[in-house]
């Protein structure tokens, strides 16, 4: 079952990698699977143990993909929220249909952006981000107006979009960024004295009897506080995604029948068909979870986007002064000794001193900036290689930090953060006091051909030291 995910994973990043680089990403369509996928991966990855190599790969995924389908000039100030109470009070089934169709992808892709932000540190703030926020009344109103005033048209498309803002609400609770706490709580808070009349409406009861689908939406969302009887799935429904996304939605309230249920009909679920590759790969991480089967630390998953091959070509010496004369230096135990002694802020400005071909004014800024979680690495230096600005990316462990002989493979995440923000435009160079371990040096290998273009190069123990000697540095 575990592999079956992995191919899935793997078929499913090229299928999103595919839609942004295609002249079609703008299309509602690609933007409402690529969200799709986003949103399934954002659940393994919440819920599975990955190495590190795969764990970055996801990190620059969910980058690249973000980037793609949150545009401001996409969101267009949630225009589709905007009109939604315009279309109600005219009536206007198809522009309704039109509007809610808009806001429910809007919805989706704000949901990749709040996940994002989270993991990868970037604020939320921007005036597209401002209006999720200060026009989601307008959805609430919008549902509000037509179970007071109803006419002919689908009450489950209201349902579920209210369900969707109200599911989106919900997860930025759960994230860091606070700065619309007080709104989102106020959104929340207007959300449910809605579901409280949407759930006793007599015409609302009968869409949840017969559309399996929503109610089972509903109940992954209000199980404990407002639950809807569940009519059940109905076994000839197997085959429809609306008994996948129903059977979805059950993990998240009655874990035991779901997966009794899917095992039960595995092999008709799990169809590979092309348009619900997602909803396959969500039911099996549930199982998974369900099982608490979770530990993919073994499984080498390939998450690559083939358009993005922009390899940092410059060698070392580009970088660093005199590094080409480094074979020709002698260093001395009293030598390693005293660069043992440097703390971090001295060993980064003496690095500082060596270097070259990069701006001088952003190589203070970056020495001068506060150090803490949110940092990329300790040094994060632009320069110019064939037009492209790419990154220079410098971790820094001094020998006060490793109280061991060797750096350990568990810091190879800090060499990797750098790819899940600039991916191949960046390289890395490690630069230590004390040498490698042979876990870390064989991790790095490893690195190199699973993610051929991520590129890590290591300036450790003697190496440093001879090149802070030619530089006049150690001192």
């Amino acid at each position: 079952m575990k592999t079956r995910l992995k191919n899935y994973i793997e078929k499913l990043s090229d299928v999103a990698y595919g839609n942004v680089n295609s002249s079609s990403k703008s299309t509602y369509r690609t933007r409402k699977e690529t969200s799709e996928i986003f949103l399934t991966f954002k659940e393994i990855y919440q819920n599975f143990s990955f190495d590190p190599i795969t764990k970055a790969s996801f990190g620059l995924f969910f980058n690249k993909i973000q980037n793609a389908i949150c545009d401001e000039e996409y969101f267009r100030y949630y225009m589709g929220f905007y009109y939604l109470p315009k279309r109600v009070f005219e009536k206007d089934g198809e522009e309704l249909s039109n509007s809610i169709y808009q806001s429910n992808i809007n919805i989706s892709c704000f949901r990749c952006k709040m996940f994002a932000a989270d993991i990868l540190e970037f604020s939320l703030g921007s005036s597209a981000d401002n209006y999720f926020f200060s026009r989601g009344d307008k959805v609430i109103t919008a549902v509000a107006n037509y179970f007071g005033h109803p006419f002919d048209f689908d009450i489950s498309a209201l349902i579920y979009m209210l369900l969707n803002y109200f599911q989106a609400l919900l997860e930025y609770g759960g994230y860091k960024d606070s700065q619309y706490n007080n709104i989102a709580y106020k959104l929340r808070e207007e959300c449910m004295a809605l579901f409280k009349i949407i759930i006793k409406n007599s015409a609302a009861q009968d869409v949840f009897i017969s559309n399996h689908q929503l109610s089972s939406f509903w109940n992954s969302l209000l199980y404990d506080i407002l639950p809807i009887k569940d009519a059940g799935l109905p076994s000839a429904l197997i085959k429809n995604n609306r008994y996948r996304w129903a059977l979805n939605a059950l993990y998240k309230y009655s874990p035991n029948e779901a997966s009794k249920r899917f095992n039960a009909n595995i092999g008709m679920i799990l169809d590979p068909i092309s348009d619900n590759g997602f909803l396959c790969l969500r039911l099996l991480s549930n199982e998974l979870v369900y099982r608490d089967d979770i530990d993919l630390t073994s499984f080498e998953i390939s998450i690559t986007n083939r358009a993005d091959d922009m390899r940092v070509k410059y060698d070392l010496h580009h970088f660093f002064n005199h590094y080409s004369q480094i074979r020709a230096v002698n260093c001395i135990d009293d030598d390693i000794a005293l660069l043992n002694s440097y703390d971090d802020a001295a060993l980064r400005y003496k690095v500082s001193q060596c270097i070259k071909n990069v701006d001088s004014g952003e190589l203070d800024r970056q020495l001068a900036k506060p150090h803490g979680a949110m940092e990329i690495s300790d040094l994060d230096l632009r320069f110019i290689e064939d037009g492209i600005t790419k990154y220079l990316c410098m971790p820094f462990k001094t020998g006060r930090e490793i109280i061991s002989n060797t750096v350990a493979d568990s810091y190879m995440y800090q060499l990797i953060k750098p790819f899940t923000h600039f991916g191949s435009q960046c390289i890395v160079v490690f630069i230590t006091a004390k040498k490698c371990s042979q876990g870390l040096e064989t991790y790095i290998q490893r690195m190199s051909v699973r993610q051929p273009s991520w590129r890590i190069e290591i300036i450790q123990e003697a190496q440093l030291c001879k090149l802070l000697k030619l530089n006049g540095q150690l001192v």
